[in-house]
């Protein structure tokens, strides 16, 4: 009887954070390799679209995932994942 063959796990060197986001009604995604750069852009995006304003309605953060292992790809396109 053979032993089983343990599965290989490749360790991601750096932890990404995600952004997906809506600008000028386009969903829209941005990759940061630290959470220093997201917190920044989250602030200049807050900034330039204020939620209490009419320009809110056409942009808007979705989603913030931290501290990702592993590589994000944008299969089909349609987001713009930069």
């Amino acid at each position: 009887m053979t032993a089983k063959k343990k599965t290989k796990i490749r360790k991601s060197k750096t932890n990404l954070n995600l952004v997906l986001y809506v600008e000028d009604c386009t969903p829209k995604g941005k990759v940061f390799e630290n959470s220093k750069a997201l917190e920044s852009f989250v602030k200049k995006f807050n900034k330039k679209y204020p939620r209490d304003t009419d320009c809110y309605d056409d942009n808007w953060i979705d989603v913030i995932i931290t501290d990702i292992k592993g590589s994000i790809s944008d299969l089909d396109g349609r987001l713009g994942v930069e």
